[in-house]
């Protein structure tokens, strides 16, 4: 199957690659650690200055939540998943150095979210994300503590209610991406944008990002607690776990 999470180096960038192609990257407790675990070694390796986080299919950076994962999680074991999904968030938000996210295809739910954790987004026309959690009878936390912080209140609402999906050029409208550019050049501008950012003061590059970090810290922590009393609730009802059945079902057909 090969690893979940791959690190490749190109000059003084690291490219992480979310590795599961089969099922478009989609989230799961193994591809969660791995990736904390190279985050967190290429924060501090001295010879790495900028990180690119990108999804090792053109259809997809990441569908978020795997739903093979979604039916084995309930009330009692919820609260572990979310802790490390804020573990996994925190991985990227803790980074002395600059990450660019090179959205080379769909990316919804908690995809979207490791997408808009990272300093810069690049993608291209045909990109479509969406944070579609309510659909899949999960309460929007999470998606909504980040979405407010860069979009707004009043288009969080919107789009997480509605489930929608949200095309590249409004995504670039409403600062979910910074740049499109040709599929095909995704990568590499994205690793060019992150030579240019590593290539800056290191000092000064690190204390941005620290007083970028503490200015949404503590909601971001507070969104994880309520998520974890919430998806208690959620998981509790059963709707996630069924709904994720359902979907599991009909993709065996």
């Amino acid at each position: 199957m090969g690893e979940s999470v791959v690190v490749e180096r190109s000059g003084s960038v690291a490219i992480v690659t979310l590795n599961r192609p089969d099922v478009l990257n989609a989230l799961n407790h193994d591809l969660r650690d791995a990736f904390i675990a190279a985050m967190t070694a290429l924060n501090a390796d001295q010879e790495v200055h900028a990180v690119v986080v990108t999804g090792s299919t053109d259809r997809a950076f990441s569908v978020g939540l795997d739903m093979a994962v979604s039916t084995g999680l309930h009330e009692g074991n919820v609260e572990d998943w979310l802790r490390g999904v804020h573990r996994f968030f925190q991985a990227i938000r803790a980074m002395d150095k600059p990450v660019v996210a090179a959205v080379n295809g769909v990316a919804t739910g908690l995809g979207l979210q490791t997408a808009l954790h990272c300093d810069v987004r690049i993608g291209h026309p045909a990109v479509r994300v969406s944070q579609p959690e309510i659909a899949a009878g999960v309460p929007s936390v999470l998606g909504l503590q980040i979405l407010t912080t860069l979009m707004g209140l009043s288009r969080t609402i919107e789009m997480s209610l509605r489930c929608r999906w949200v095309e590249a050029e409004e995504c670039l409208q409403f600062g979910l991406l910074h740049e499109l550019v040709p599929q095909e050049e995704v990568l590499t501008r994205s690793a060019a944008v992150a030579t240019e950012m590593g290539d800056l003061p290191p000092v000064a590059m690190r204390l941005s990002r620290q007083r970028m970090r503490e200015t949404s810290q503590a909601a971001f922590d507070e969104a994880v607690e309520s998520a974890i009393q919430m998806q208690k609730e959620s998981y509790g009802a059963g709707e996630p776990q069924q709904l994720a059945q359902a979907f599991l079902n009909r993709k065996r057909r």
